[in-house]
C-alpha cells in the first residue's frame, strides 16, 4: 500500500477490501437506526401506513412520505409493485381516473360536509372538475346536484342591490339580529358585497334602504341586570361559555361595568350558576 501511494503521490489510499468493510460496517449502522431502507423495512412501513388508514395512491403517498415512496420504487422496481408485495391490492388504494356521477356527487357532498372547499378551482386540483362538466354539462350543475348551491362556495360572488335587499328582509322577518359583526360570522358575502359592489358601508346600507339600525347598546349596570333576568325567565343558561357564544356583548359590558368575574356577579344577582 504504501509503494501504491508513492507510486501516485497519494496522501492516503484504502484498499477495496477496506472499503467494503466500511461499506458493509456503515450499512449495518444505518440498519441498527432504521435510517436503511430495505424491502423488509418498505413492506412494513407500508403495512403500518395501511393499518393507520394514511394515503398509500402513488400521488398522495409521495406527498405523505417520499422516503417510503423512493425507497419502494427503488427496491421493487414500481410504487405498485412495492404496495402488492406488502399483500395490498393496489386497485383498493389508487385515486379513480374516471368519475361518474355518483363519484362526483359523492366527493362533493363529503368536501362539502367537511367545510372543506368545492369550488371550482378546488375541483380542478382534484382532477374532479372536467369529468363533472362531461357529466353535468357544467359545475354549477354538479354541484345543484349534489344539493349545494353554487353561492355558497364560490368566492366571487355577485349579488344585485335587489338581492340583497331581499336578503335583508327574510333576516329581519325571522326575527335574527343585522348587526354587521352577527352577519358577518353568520354570511360574511352579503357584507362584503355591500361594500365592494355598492361602495357603502353596512349601516349606510341598511339605512338607505329603510331598515332600522341600532348603532350600540348603552350598556348600564341596571341593562346588565335587565338581559340577565331575561335569560333566566327564558329558560336559558348562565353559563359562562354559553352566553359568551350567544351574546358576547352582554358578558364584555358586565365585566367593564361590574369589575367582577361572570360566574361571581351570577352569584351576587342571586342566582345560582350553574355547574
Amino acid at each position: 500500500m504504501q509503494e501504491y501511494k508513492q507510486t501516485f503521490g497519494l496522501r492516503f489510499a484504502v484498499s477495496g477490501r477496506t472499503r467494503r468493510k466500511y461499506r458493509k460496517s456503515y450499512r449495518r449502522r444505518l440498519e441498527e437506526e432504521g435510517r436503511r431502507w430495505t424491502r423488509k423495512r418498505v413492506v412494513k412501513e407500508i403495512r403500518r401506513a395501511s393499518r393507520q388508514r394514511r394515503p398509500l395512491s402513488y400521488k398522495r403517498a409521495v406527498q405523505a412520505d417520499p422516503h417510503l415512496v423512493s425507497a419502494g420504487t427503488r427496491l421493487f422496481g414500481s410504487w405498485r409493485a412495492a404496495v402488492e408485495a406488502a399483500g395490498i391490492s393496489y386497485d383498493s388504494v389508487r385515486i379513480p381516473r374516471f368519475w361518474d356521477s355518483d363519484r362526483i356527487i359523492g366527493w362533493i357532498k363529503d368536501r362539502h360536509r367537511l367545510g372543506a372547499p368545492v369550488n371550482a378551482k378546488a375541483a380542478h386540483r382534484q382532477g374532479v372538475y372536467a369529468a363533472a362538466c362531461r357529466r353535468f354539462e357544467s359545475w354549477d350543475a354538479a354541484l345543484v346536484a349534489a344539493g349545494v348551491d353554487p353561492r355558497d362556495v364560490r368566492r366571487d360572488v355577485k349579488f344585485s342591490e335587489e338581492e340583497v335587499i331581499a336578503w335583508v328582509r327574510n333576516r329581519l322577518g325571522a326575527g335574527k339580529s343585522l348587526r354587521k359583526g352577527d352577519v358577518l360570522r353568520e354570511y360574511p358575502r352579503i357584507v362584503h358585497a355591500v361594500r365592494n359592489q355598492f361602495g357603502m358601508g353596512w349601516s349606510d346600507a341598511l339605512r338607505k334602504w329603510g331598515f332600522g339600525y341600532e348603532y350600540k347598546v348603552a350598556w348600564s349596570k341596571a341593562l346588565i341586570r335587565e338581559k340577565i333576568g331575561e335569560r333566566v325567565r327564558r329558560g336559558r343558561s348562565l353559563k359562562y361559555s354559553v352566553v359568551r357564544k350567544e351574546d358576547e356583548k352582554l358578558v364584555s359590558a358586565a365585566g367593564k361595568h361590574f369589575r367582577m368575574g361572570w360566574k361571581e356577579l351570577i352569584q351576587k344577582l342571586g342566582y345560582e350558576y350553574p355547574r
